[in-house]
């Protein structure tokens, strides 16, 4: 009982601030599977609304959806990739 979100849904459709084409950058969208049941992004422990907001506009909706971003992608939403991986190793925990 889940929803398939393509990668690009997760990014927001990231090309809003950085042009991806295929001869440029290795970028390959998968399809991945967020259960219905997943909590906010806000969830996480250091991500209140101005977090919140900046990672919904791309799409990174639920904690599922920030658990598999990748990192390197950190720079299309303008947040750090530390703060990103701290965010991510917080949902483990």
């Amino acid at each position: 009982m889940g929803q398939v979100v393509s990668l690009l849904s997760v990014l927001g459709a990231a090309s809003r601030k950085k042009s991806i084409t295929p001869q440029k950058e290795s970028f390959k969208p998968i399809a991945i599977i967020i259960p219905q049941e997943a909590p906010p992004v806000n969830t996480v422990k250091g991500i209140g609304k101005k977090y919140s907001a900046k990672l919904k506009a791309f799409g990174i909706l639920t904690v599922e959806h920030l658990r598999v971003f990748n990192v390197e992608d950190s720079k299309l939403v303008g947040i750090s990739p530390k703060l990103i991986q701290k965010w991510q190793n917080n949902i483990k925990s």
